[in-house]
């Protein structure tokens, strides 16, 4: 996508086909890079995108007595 908005350099993997380029408008990186005081302050943090995932891994199988 970096190479169809911004002329980027660097080439992707290997893929077949991306669809629906029509649809997008711009693309940008988002690393996991501290943007506080501390490492565990990232974007991840402040838009919650991690609680589904840490909801997802507390309903499967084995976790409930693992003490995790």
């Amino acid at each position: 996508m970096f190479r169809h908005f911004y002329r980027a350099k660097d080439r992707p993997g290997a893929y077949k086909a991306i669809r629906g380029m029509e649809f997008v408008d711009k693309a940008i990186v988002i690393d996991q890079s501290p943007i506080g005081r501390t490492p565990r302050s990232n974007p991840v943090t402040y838009t919650g995108a991690f609680g589904p995932i840490r909801q997802l891994f507390a309903e499967s199988a084995g976790v409930a007595g693992a003490g995790v």
